[in-house]
């Protein structure tokens, strides 16, 4: 049985979204990190993109703007940005919904909307997780953004989680490998 490589920490910065978290007070010294990288959302850098996949054998992404946050004190702002990004990563996914599934952006430190956007995210957007659980020191948002969960709702019988930098250093999953890097088997969807 095959298994299917999915990369777990991919980042697309749309242009329009990193003016945004200028606007909203996030240093342009911290956004500039994220620009020129041939990650934005243009049909260019798409398109290297899923080039770049294919030549590591990547079948999947899942798609982060972390650390690319809105973490300000005006809770609107905060708000307004993630749900901008939110819908331009549902654009992404929706265009390549082979390729490409999602990790919500959450706007921290605001608690309450935060859980009002991964509500949406996971309900309405069909994203796989919050884009905070990657980072195991921190609490899940949402008892549906466990890693297990997040590897349960890709769907893939037989699925792997995998650094592209992996595949280019020459890692070959194979039938007996099917689970996260960091442990733990992903159970046959039933």
């Amino acid at each position: 049985m095959d298994v299917q490589v999915i990369d777990t920490h991919a980042h697309v910065y749309p242009a329009g979204y990193l003016d945004r978290l200028e606007s909203v007070g996030i240093p342009a010294a911290s956004t500039k990190v994220a620009r020129n990288m041939q990650a934005d959302d243009t049909a260019r850098d798409m398109s290297a993109r899923l080039a770049m996949m294919d030549a590591a054998r990547v079948d999947i992404q899942v798609l982060s703007v972390s650390p690319q946050l809105p973490m300000v004190d005006d809770r609107a702002a905060a708000a307004q940005a993630c749900r901008a990004v939110d819908i331009e990563y549902a654009d992404i996914v929706g265009a390549h919904a082979d390729r490409f599934y999602a990790y919500g952006a959450a706007p921290l430190p605001h608690a309450e909307d935060a859980a009002a956007e991964v509500g949406y995210c996971l309900d309405e957007l069909g994203f796989v997780s919050d884009d905070h659980d990657h980072d195991h020191r921190r609490r899940h948002l949402s008892e549906r953004s466990t890693p297990r969960s997040v590897l349960r709702r890709v769907g893939s019988a037989r699925c792997g989680a995998v650094h592209p930098s992996d595949r280019l250093r020459g890692f070959e999953p194979d039938d007996q490998w099917a689970g996260s890097r960091v442990g733990g088997r992903c159970a046959d969807r039933g």
